[in-house]
């Protein structure tokens, strides 16, 4: 269609969608077929999203909680009763509605945690007419601690993303961000030490008395992790 040579094609780059990688007529496989000795790689916003997933189980916990509880008010029925009650008590527009967690496509969890730690009060009160197992996090502090972290860690991580997408964008603009991210990332680790969460603003503002030291040592452990990750 735009008059490419597939046969003088070296490299491939993809993401991991069964259009491009399928084995039998994914577009990586098609283009193989023409150009023999073209290597393929996976795109590295992909790359960039598995190191994401290398959390700790206390932070996979809270993570795989708070998207059973999106998951629990996505339901047709409920979904409905909790918008309305969110218009009943004049909560922004934009939140009326909690964004449904997608894996595959990485950048939701950033914006579906903001808005579940967002509406704690709003989620409250839609439980206490619907029951489930899980109600009771959102009047765990140690719970909504470690969520509030999660939501200001995966918004830097989403913010990075962004940086890293568009046309005018080469890969020695993405190093450089990659690289600069990874120097933030050994700022906030000094921070943590000393029990300055000003960095991330959610768990800041969140806080009332020190946290909790396993917490701490989570955060810290998964800062390290994804440091030597990037």
């Amino acid at each position: 269609m735009h008059e490419i040579n597939l046969g003088k094609c070296t490299e491939v780059s993809s993401d991991e969608a069964k259009a491009m990688t399928g084995k039998v007529s994914g577009a990586v496989v098609r283009i193989k077929n023409f150009a023999k000795s073209c290597n393929s790689t996976h795109c590295i916003l992909h790359r960039y999203a598995l190191v994401t997933k290398r959390i700790s189980v206390t932070l996979k916990s809270v993570l795989d909680e708070a998207v059973q509880i999106i998951h629990f008010i996505k339901g047709k029925h409920y979904n409905h009763v909790f918008s309305k009650s969110c218009e009943e008590i004049w909560v922004v527009f934009t939140h009326t509605t909690l964004l449904l967690h997608v894996e595959v496509r990485w950048i939701s969890p950033g914006i579906m945690l903001v808005r579940i730690f967002e509406l704690p009060k709003e989620l409250i009160a839609y439980f206490i007419g619907h029951t489930f197992e899980l109600s009771d996090r959102l009047n765990n502090m140690a719970w909504l601690s470690t969520l509030a972290y999660l939501a200001d860690i995966f918004g830097k991580l989403n913010e990075l993303c962004l940086a890293l997408q568009g046309k005018q964008v080469n890969t020695l603009q993405t190093k450089d961000k990659l690289v600069a991210f990874s120097r933030k990332i050994k700022f906030w680790i000094s921070a943590v030490e000393q029990n300055n969460f000003g960095c991330f603003q959610a768990l800041n503002d969140f806080l009332e008395v020190c946290l909790d030291m396993e917490i701490h040592d989570c955060i810290k452990i998964h800062l390290f992790s994804l440091q030597q990750s990037l």
